[in-house]
């Protein structure tokens, strides 16, 4: 069961800068050892500006669920536990030379980042713990 997602937390995330909504990635998706998509047919891919696929990731369900209009209006949020993304995902996603786009929001693509430096940074947090 996922934590409890404040009112004021989910604003200020949703106003907060890109860089600051990946540190808190990491540090939730670590806390709570899981992380979001979008399910629809597939999981969903975005697309950088210059039409690279990105896999689209957030720390809370309910962040996900904001994204899933226009295209995505009929997928929804599917939990991925983050073992399963570093043992798995993380390896699928080298191979077929895609990034991560990490906490998107409206009008904001989040943090575009390589799988294996996602990888790193999640480690380096669950090494704390």
């Amino acid at each position: 069961m996922s934590w409890s997602l404040s009112k004021h937390e989910e604003e200020a995330l949703l106003a907060a800068a890109g860089h600051l909504r990946y540190e808190y990635f990491v540090k939730k998706t670590c806390d709570e050892e899981r992380l979001f998509s979008l399910w629809g047919d597939g999981w969903v891919l975005a697309t950088d500006t210059a039409g690279n696929p990105l896999v689209p990731v957030w720390p809370h369900s309910a962040f996900a669920e904001r994204c899933a209009v226009e295209a995505w209006k009929d997928c929804t949020p599917r939990e991925i536990p983050v073992l399963d993304w570093l043992r798995s995902w993380t390896p699928e996603l080298v191979t077929e030379g895609q990034s991560v786009a990490v906490f998107p929001i409206s009008g904001d693509l989040g943090v575009l980042v390589d799988p294996q430096r996602l990888a790193v940074d999640l480690r380096a947090e669950l090494a704390k713990y």
